[in-house]
Formats: structure tokens, C-alpha cells, sequence
């Protein structure tokens, strides 16, 4: 796919994250987010989703189930043979930020971003994210 052709608003990056999404039964599933971005992530799952269309993306601190790093709703997306693409559409301000610091963390997120850059297009991301839905949405 050319760049022309994403039509994502944000830049994605790769990450290795655990994590498990609530479905709208309670039930818990457990995986792993490959990828993360203001708007959205791609989650490994470790057991068949469905056709879920709404679901909390709970990120988690290590192996620790207890403490959950940020929480977000979204809507599923496109899947491929092990994950599926999920759109962000509610995220408290604690999340955001934890979201945030997480994307600008990543080694693919230019190091030399900050807030008087505009020479790259994670750190023009980075500024529009303040102004997401996602972001704009509090307490989900």
C-alpha cells in the first residue's frame, strides 16, 4: 500500500504490548497490541473475537493483570489471519496521556520531536491528537 493510499489520520507505531479487551458481556479476552497510534491499535488475540463491534482496550503494566496502564473504548475493524484493527472512540484524560507518552516513546517516533518541530509527520500527529474525537471524549 503506497502512502497515498493510507487513510489512517495518525501514524501508526509498532509496539509489543499486553493487554485484553472487555467485550460488552464482560468476558475477557487476552492478547497483545502490535500496534499503537492516538486514534487506534491492531490486537493479537489469543482466542477468536467474533463479530464484536464494541470493546474496551485495556493496555497492562507487564504481566500484571491488576494494573492496567490505560483504558479506551473502540469499535472492531478489519481483521487479518491473527488480529484486528480497532478504532478508538472514547478515552479519559489519564488514558490519553498514557497513550500519548506511550506512541512518543516508541523507537520509531523521531526522537527530535517536540513541541516547536514540524518537520515530521509523527510530531504533526502528535499535536493533532490533542484534537481527536478519541481524545476530546472523557470518561469513554
Amino acid at each position: 500500500m503506497s502512502h497515498s493510499d493510507d487513510r489512517r489520520e495518525f501514524s501508526r507505531v509498532p509496539v509489543a504490548l499486553e493487554g485484553r479487551l472487555v467485550l460488552a458481556d464482560g468476558r475477557t479476552i487476552p492478547g497483545r497490541l502490535t500496534e499503537l497510534s492516538v486514534g487506534g491499535a491492531r490486537f493479537a488475540a489469543r482466542s477468536p473475537l467474533g463479530d464484536e463491534a464494541s470493546v474496551r482496550v485495556e493496555v497492562l503494566a507487564g504481566d500484571a493483570e491488576s494494573h492496567t496502564l490505560l483504558s479506551a473504548h473502540g469499535s472492531l475493524g478489519r481483521s487479518d489471519s491473527d488480529s484486528r484493527a480497532i478504532a478508538f472512540t472514547g478515552i479519559d484524560l489519564e488514558s490519553f496521556e498514557a497513550l500519548r507518552r506511550l506512541v512518543l516513546a516508541s523507537p520509531t517516533t523521531p526522537s527530535a520531536c517536540n513541541a516547536n518541530s514540524t518537520s515530521t509527520s509523527a510530531c504533526a500527529g502528535a499535536r493533532r491528537c490533542s484534537r481527536s474525537p478519541a481524545a476530546r471524549t472523557l470518561g469513554g
